[in-house]
């Protein structure tokens, strides 16, 4: 997203349209990064604030945020590892789910996968955003898993959260669920950048408790080199609080997925679901002729006339 915020701006700047750029080509790219890195329109790249200026900076009005975010999510579609995270929650070898994405990708991928399991076994997720919080203290209370936290909002809530103002704070009872959940499981973060304060702060004040992370903590990440210093920093305070805490580099959130399932029983229902309708490898492996190759010229080869 942020990709497409910088192009709008840069545009808007230069007083061009959008359709003579390509945002897929290196050229294109280098000259947009050139502009911001002399400018002084956004924070400068890597700032934990770049997303959210970005995109006040496009779209400066709620009500237009709210407009981007519900288009982009009408042309969403599951993915292979929204699949795999759903048949993990709905053979309930995961519990809770946190996340700051506003889409439903998640809970749809876990009762689609649920449904396919006998009648008995079902579990349909209880889906919490800000404006119904209470759903996630309940679910710690009770408890009643599988859970999946927005911790930013909903789509379709009327509280979302996505500029530098509104992640400045994060809503009390979802702050609540957080820090008690990383007290009872381990956790594994894919997917995200660790720019919002409020939620890095909630994360360290877990290393204070008695159990912070009592499962051990994974940062995933497409390189470990390439983390934000407040993202080092929590991790290097979690191994000195005695948590299990590492960076598992993963190009893509569909390749740790992959290797997931490899490791975890699954419903053989389960496990046919996630692979139907995924693509067969481009690759085949082809068995090499064994037999000797006669040499040439061989006995019946023609003589052309000298």
């Amino acid at each position: 997203m942020i990709a497409d915020f910088k192009a709008q701006i840069f545009c808007r700047e230069n007083n061009i349209s959008k359709r003579e750029i390509d945002t897929g080509d290196p050229i294109w790219v280098e000259r947009i990064d050139t502009f911001f890195r002399t400018s002084s329109i956004l924070p400068q790249e890597g700032d934990p604030t770049e997303y959210a200026a970005a995109f006040e900076a496009v779209y400066p009005h709620e009500r237009m945020r709210r407009q981007y975010i519900n288009d982009a999510i009408a042309r969403g579609t599951p993915a292979f590892g929204h699949k795999v995270l759903g048949s993990l929650m709905a053979a309930r070898k995961t519990d809770c789910v946190f996340t700051t994405n506003f889409d439903p990708l998640i809970e749809e991928a876990a009762q689609t996968a649920s449904a396919l399991l006998p009648t008995t076994e079902q579990f349909r997720p209880t889906v919490a955003a800000l404006d119904s919080a209470d759903r996630a203290v309940r679910s710690l209370k009770e408890p009643d898993w599988p859970l999946v936290a927005k911790l930013h909002g909903d789509y379709q809530s009327e509280d979302i959260k996505n500029t530098n103002t509104e992640l400045a704070a994060q809503d009390a009872r979802m702050r609540h669920v957080l820090v008690e959940a990383c007290q009872r499981f381990g956790m594994v973060f894919v997917g995200y950048s660790g720019r919002d304060a409020s939620v890095m702060e909630a994360l360290t004040s877990v290393l204070k408790e008695r159990t912070p992370f009592p499962n051990g903590l994974f940062w995933v990440a497409q390189s470990a080199s390439r983390l934000l210093p407040a993202v080092t920093n929590f991790l290097q305070d979690a191994r000195a609080a005695g948590v299990d805490a590492s960076v598992v580099e993963c190009k893509a959130f569909d390749e740790l997925a992959a290797d997931v399932i490899r490791q975890v029983d699954l419903p053989q229902v389960l496990y046919e679901h996630i692979m139907a309708g995924r693509s067969e490898a481009r690759l085949t492996p082809v068995n090499l002729p064994t037999a000797e190759a006669r040499k040439f010229p061989g006995p019946a080869a023609l003589r052309l006339p000298r």
